[in-house]
């Protein structure tokens, strides 16, 4: 039952992560509330699909790696109630704008800087730190598999630091 809720959860997001690029391959050519909603509801289900991934590998993590399976599925779980907790904000308050103005600026994703847009920063470092700790429990059965997993690993997180960085100014 752990291989299949794993290997399903995996499937689960990377679907998600395909719809979302289509999303922003679309938002590219032309404004759509339809994709700008319907990758709200995708990153939702991909923060859930996130936590059941993450707990599918802890389930086969060796004794030593306990802590770091643990750390990132915890870090995992914050992660995934922040996102949803911003992009339920997303399609319920600022889609039907039922705030006064002023509050909906602050929950809008229009303006870079805004609190829901941090607050989605915020989200997206805790999943970099739960990649980062879920990636210390994967063993390979090759050294060129973990030399590769590892590269990946710190390119993600690299990444996460350069464009958090960069929102900031």
């Amino acid at each position: 039952m752990n291989r299949k809720i794993g290997f399903i959860s995996s499937i689960v997001v990377c679907c998600s992560i395909a719809i979302f690029l289509i999303c922003l391959v679309v938002a590219l050519f032309a404004l759509n509330t339809f994709t700008e909603n319907l990758s709200y509801g995708v990153c939702t289900v991909l923060s859930w699909g996130w936590v059941a991934t993450a707990c599918g590998y802890s389930c086969y993590t060796q004794k030593e790696r306990y802590a770091a399976a643990k750390i990132g599925v915890a870090v995992g779980v914050i992660y995934a109630t922040i996102i949803s907790i911003v992009y339920f904000t997303q399609l319920t308050t600022v889609l039907h704008k039922s705030v006064d103005e002023k509050i909906l600026q602050a929950f809008s994703f229009t303006s870079a800087g805004s609190w829901l847009f941090n607050l989605d920063l915020l989200g997206y470092g805790l999943l970099a730190i739960s990649t980062f700790f879920v990636g210390l429990t994967i063993q390979t059965e090759t050294k060129i598999a973990f030399n590769v997993a590892r590269y990946i690993l710190c390119l993600y997180v690299c990444t996460y630091f350069a464009v958090t960085r960069n929102e900031s100014r």
